[in-house]
């Protein structure tokens, strides 16, 4: 018996079913009737359209003004699509379009009221409503496509790969594909975005994000306080794609940008692990304020690169005594606290119009490092990777033992000054010992780095996130020396509402990084005659196991149990608000918080020998900085009528930021380990220095951006800061720019230029500042002190309350250019900085009870060019090859100096005569300063001559005239007086290039790739100290074989002097220009084989996908410099020092040749 169905019923149940119901089919009734209404509105609009020699573009918007049509296409693709002419009435869009794209090879698909236009295609695409043919199999997947925002994308190819058989989406991003079984790789595509892979295996339904084509000329690049697209930039501006950099083995992101991209001049001062490096971004401006670029992270500035051991705080007394340098004081890298797998994107501001809106931070470029960041509606997705390397050494030449005792034993032979030295105690039985050590193989290893990086992305419609956590374990190549960090982020962005969006970035990091005190440098010149241990097991005792105690050195080994550690703790955190008042206005608030702290231990147990005595001695420093920033920026953006596109910035910005430090030393230990305590265990009191430094900046800013019709661009910015590192007078400063650019490319003229598919002129000019300068610079300063043993406040500092902010004016001209269906790219760039009121140390009358007082007194001029060329040299279906190239020359000239220095002519307007670089008007920064060498006294002949002038002069026997020899230099006396004195200074060398840049060439086979890059850098001049520490013989150091080449009787047409112990004609401790060389060098400083397994393979395995490596570092340099490395700098700190330090070479830990392999995983 069959129930009665009842629609009525004294319940409700029933009832709410039935409205249920009706709901239903009153939603599939309108939904149907919109549906079949848009494809009618295709059917039914007409429109009348008369156009000559216009472009596609102007079709477009033809067609846009008299309909509801909107279109998604690619520049690039259209580009070509000119000299049209139509004259239509009446006419559909489809017949509107088929006239407009004949010949052009240009395919269109309408989706409501959307036009999607791609290349044609040689393939055929099934659509999801058409007859497809008969399935191998009934299996069926579903999906959507959206973009990088969320948003679906209509019209994507979705490919069953290996096949010419597929889909594409619909309005919605939604499609459905047949596939024949789950081993299928399915790809999608679409103008403008990233192709992507993807391996089905099990899944029925797949939601996939595409992401821009980071390749497309239209690219998007970060600039300050907003992003804009290549094609539309107004100022120079360079991005790095990731992939050049991410399989390399650097690990902080100024080396990685090392030679990659113009202007940008990337100087190592060492080898060792968590070491720094000196970047320029178009040359020097300060003399005595850093030249570092100013680093942004996600919008949030750096308060501090680089850790440098503060006044005060931990200090080497060996640095003082035995005068070594090296890593101890080389400071420790900021940026290393940034894990570079988290980097998504690194822009360079280069000109004042870019930097300008930074202002007083701006005068050395802007680096922005963007982090990576989820999808919306993505999956859960990690990526593991894996990398491994192993280093080895660069090594010197050394004399062994026996060669080691021939060498000293003719040294002495003639040595200028025998009451120091006998005879027997280089004769006697007890002197030279019967060992033969390479000091270098005892204190060096092979080199390791571990890198591990786990990360996980994902997101739903309204929010996404990217986390991560990172390993660095670096080994380094001299015995205890390392760094080992730990890093971890977490990226949210969240969409409250259609109008209000949130968002946080955080960031932490550990590291840990064990200090050599000068190691290799004590290794190179260790006696080779003497042993590591002793008898009872212990260090040999250079000084005190020597029967003449005239050693007066430290066994290297022991070198090793000095402790010199460093840890620091440090956190990013930011946070952000954003309000979408209209879809052309939203205002967005940002705050952030930084923290750092940093603590130091140094220990040197009492078997080393300082100053001739030995004693151990403690130092541990702590030092702290935080920073908070709060910015607010309200952002319009407008275009009308299709040719007028606005964008207006308006933001305020306040940060503040404070340090402090605290050293404590102690010496003088009952026993070596009885050092965790500065208590009552050591007996000479202790020594502690404090201090606290604080600064803030308050700014307005804005910028106005303004495109007409794709082809005229202006920008305009202006930044107003205020900075308490200025008195009042002088605390605020005003940073405008203006820029210009022209596309010529879309001019009517340049239609018949095929082959040029972009083409734009880019003028800039603006100022900006630098405050870089330091605190309380300008201030009076006093410190306590111990006056007759009474406590006392002494004067530290005078004061200077007109000085003001180092202001650069700057002029740009670039071009970028597109050729050949954008098979050939780049930009030319030429500019002009001029920098007045470099600060500078004045000096002053000695009856001030001053010796100098800062004043805003110099000017700086960097002139320069830049080129980057970028060309597809093949493309065909399986084979790419592409090639990057880029050129820079700057040259820097100190352009005046206020008030003479010196009395003497040959040193007016030069500080730090007696240093070996100086600064000097008329030069560059990194000047070297000294005596030329003439020649060698070769004959006997010769040195009776030379003698005979001088008698003639009344200087015969006068200093070091009396020690004059065959075998001697001959040093230019250029004032004629018969003397070598400081008045015969002249300029020598100097450290800064005179071009630079880099190289690499990439060559794709199906899923094997082999890329290769050189960096170079040609007319740099290198001052080694190495060399003139090792030929100065006035010890029983050990040399390098480089003392062969040394004139001798046996050798008498030798470039080098003759070699005396204890010289007194002071061939090689006078600073000359024998020791100058040239430092170019083209190096093959990357080379990499990558392969990316299959999708299909790996699918079975649940991974997406798949890379293996290997690759090797500085395996190959071509270069005319004797030393170790051409790549080598002295690190002096930041301010004047930092920059004297150019281009000396004093036996710093040496860099390496690394070889690494890895994996990397997409799950």
């Amino acid at each position: 018996m069959k129930k009665k169905i009842k629609i009525f019923s004294n319940k409700h149940g029933n009832f709410l079913k039935a409205i249920l119901i009706m709901k239903m089919i009153l939603f599939l009734t309108l939904a149907m009737t919109f549906q079949l209404s848009a494809n009618v509105y295709s059917q039914n609009v007409r429109l009348d359209i008369t156009l000559n020699n216009a472009s596609l573009k102007d079709v477009f918007m033809v067609i846009k003004d008299q309909s509801e049509f909107s279109f998604i296409y690619s520049d690039e693709d259209i580009e070509n699509c000119r000299n049209l002419s139509l004259n239509l009435k009446n006419a559909s869009i489809e017949e509107i379009l088929t006239s407009a794209l004949k010949g052009k090879k240009i395919e269109y698909e309408i989706f409501n009221k959307v036009i999607v236009l791609r290349p044609e295609q040689k393939r055929q695409i099934f659509k999801q409503n058409s007859a497809l043919a008969a399935p191998l199999q009934e299996i069926f997947v579903t999906g959507n496509v959206l973009d990088e925002s969320g948003k679906p994308i209509p019209g994507v190819n979705i490919l069953v790969k290996g096949t010419q058989k597929g889909v594409s989406t619909d309005a919605d991003g939604n499609f459905k594909i047949n596939i024949p079984n789950e081993e299928t790789v399915l790809i999608f595509s679409f103008v403008g975005y990233q192709s992507q892979e993807v391996a089905v295996g099990k899944q029925t339904t797949i939601t996939i994000s595409l992401s821009p084509n980071q390749q497309k000329i239209d690219d998007l690049v970060v600039v300050g306080y907003g992003s804009s697209k290549k094609k539309d930039l107004t100022g120079s501006v360079s991005s790095i794609k990731l992939d050049k950099i991410e399989l390399s083995s650097d690990i902080t992101i100024d080396n990685a940008l090392q030679g990659q991209v113009a202007g940008v001049n990337i100087m190592k001062t060492d080898g060792a692990p968590g070491g720094t490096t000196k970047v320029q971004i178009r040359g020097a401006a300060s003399l005595m304020g850093s030249n570092e670029p100013l680093y942004v992270i996600d919008g949030i500035p750096m308060a501090q690169v680089s850790t440098q051991y503060m006044s005060g705080s931990i200090t080497n007394p060996l640095t003082n005594q035995l005068q070594i340098s090296g890593s101890f004081t080389r400071g420790l890298n900021g940026l290393s606290s940034i894990n570079l797998d988290d980097v998504a994107q690194i822009d360079i501001l280069k000109d004042a119009s870019s930097t300008a809106i930074y202002g007083s931070r701006g005068a050395n470029g802007v680096v922005l490092i963007t982090t990576k960041k989820g999808n919306y509606s993505e999956k859960a997705h990690f990526d593991v990777s894996f990398k491994r390397g192993y280093k080895q050494a660069f090594k010197p030449d050394v004399l062994d033992a026996k060669e080691f005792e021939i060498f000293m034993k003719r040294a002495i032979a003639d040595e200028q000054n025998p009451s120091w030295l006998t005879e027997q105690d280089v004769w006697g039985d007890n002197f030279f010992k019967n060992n033969n050590t390479y000091w270098i193989d005892e204190v060096t290893r092979i080199g390791q780095t571990t890198d591990v990086n786990v990360s996980v992305r994902g997101g739903s419609k309204s929010n996404r996130y990217y986390a991560s956590i990172g390993l660095n374990d670096e080994i380094g190549t001299v015995i205890n020396s390392g760094f080992k960090q730990y890093t971890g982020s977490l990226n949210v962005d969240a969409d409250i509402t259609s109008y209000l969006r949130i968002g946080f970035n955080t960031n932490l990091s550990y590291s840990k990084t064990i200090m050599d005190a000068d190691l290799f440098n004590q290794a190179l010149f260790g006696r080779p005659d003497l042993p590591i241990y002793d008898d009872n097991g212990k260090y040999y005792d250079f000084n005190k196991n020597s029967d003449n105690n005239k050693n007066y050195y430290n066994n290297p080994a022991a070198y090793s149990e000095i402790t010199n550690n460093n840890s620091r703790y440090g956190t990013r955190n930011s946070g952000w608000l954003e309000v979408l008042f209209t879809k052309n206005l939203k205002f967005k608030t940002m705050g952030s918080l930084n923290y750092q702290t940093s603590k130091s231990n140094y220990f040197r147990p009492s078997f080393i020998y300082v100053n001739y005595n030995n004693y151990n001695e403690k130092t541990a420093g702590v030092q702290e900085s935080m920073s908070w920033l709060v910015e607010n920026t309200l952002n319009y953006n407008r275009v009308f009528n299709e040719k007028h596109n606005v964008s207006l910035v308006l933001g305020q910005s306040a940060d503040n930021n404070k340090s402090n430090y605290l050293s404590i030393n102690a010496r003088t230990f009952p026993d070596d380990d009885l050092s965790t305590s500065f208590g009552q265990s050591a007996s000479t009191p202790r020594t502690i220095s404090e201090g606290i430094d604080e600064y803030g900046l308050f700014s307005y800013f804005g910028r106005l951006a303004y495109i007409y019709n794709d082809k005229y661009y202006l920008t305009t910015t202006l930044r107003r800061d205020g900075s308490s590192r200025f008195s009042d007078a002088y605390k605020y400063g005003l940073f405008p720019s203006v820029a210009v650019s022209w596309r010529i490319s879309g001019e009517k003229f340049m239609s018949p230029l095929k082959v040029v598919n972009d083409l734009k002129l880019r003028l800039s000019y603006g100022i900006t500042g630098n405050n870089d300068i330091g605190n309380y610079r300008w201030q009076p300063l006093s410190q306590g002190a111990n006056y007759g043993n009474i406590s006392a406040v002494v004067p530290r500092q005078l004061g200077n309350d007109r000085v003001k902010w180092e202001t650069t004016k700057s002029s740009n001209i670039g071009l970028n250019y597109s050729l050949f269906n954008n098979r050939l790219y780049g930009t030319f760039e030429y500019y002009y900085k001029k920098t007045d009121g470099a600060l500078i140390e004045k000096p002053l009358p000695t009856s001030s009870g001053y010796s100098t007082i800062i004043a805003n007194a110099a000017r700086v001029d960097n002139e320069g060019y830049e080129l980057e060329i970028g060309v597809t040299i093949l493309e065909k279906k399986d084979w790419k090859v592409i090639g990057n190239f880029n050129f820079s020359k700057n040259k820097s000239v100190i352009k005046d100096i206020a008030g003479e220095m010196f009395s003497s002519e040959n040193r007016r307007n030069l500080i730090s005569a007696q240093a070996i670089s100086v600064i000097k008007e008329g030069e560059s920064i990194g000047t070297f300063w000294g005596y030329h060498v003439e020649g060698i006294i070769r004959t006997q002949e010769q040195l009776d001559q030379i003698k005979a002038d001088l008698k003639a002069k009344g200087t015969e026997g006068y200093g070091r005239n009396n020690f004059l020899g065959v075998g001697d230099f001959i040093f230019s006396d250029l004032n004629n007086d018969g003397l070598l004195d400081l008045d015969d200074r002249m300029v020598i060398g100097h450290a800064l290039p005179d071009f630079y840049g880099g190289f690499n060439l990439a060559v794709q086979w199906k899923n094997l790739t082999l890329s290769t890059f050189f960096n170079y850098s040609v007319g740099n001049d290198i001052f080694w100290q190495g060399q003139q520490q090792n030929l100065t013989v006035n010890d029983f150091k050990n040399r390098t074989t480089d003392v062969y080449k040394a004139w001798s009787p046996a050798n008498p047409n030798s470039d080098f002097a003759r070699i005396v112990f204890h010289d007194q004609q002071a061939n090689y401790e006078t600073n000359s220009d024998f020791f100058v060389y040239d430092g170019s060098y083209l190096r093959l400083k990357n080379i990499i084989l990558e392969y990316k397994l299959p999708s299909k393979i790996m699918s079975k395995y649940g991974v997406n996908s798949c890379r293996v490596f290997v690759s090797a570092t500085n395996i190959w340099t071509l270069t005319k410099y004797p030393g170790l490395d051409p790549e080598v700098n002295s690190n002096y700190g930041t301010g004047l020092m930092g920059n004297m330090g150019l281009g000396l070479d004093n036996n710093t830990y040496p860099q390496a040749s690394v070889f690494s392999f890895g994996i990397t995983l997409g799950i």
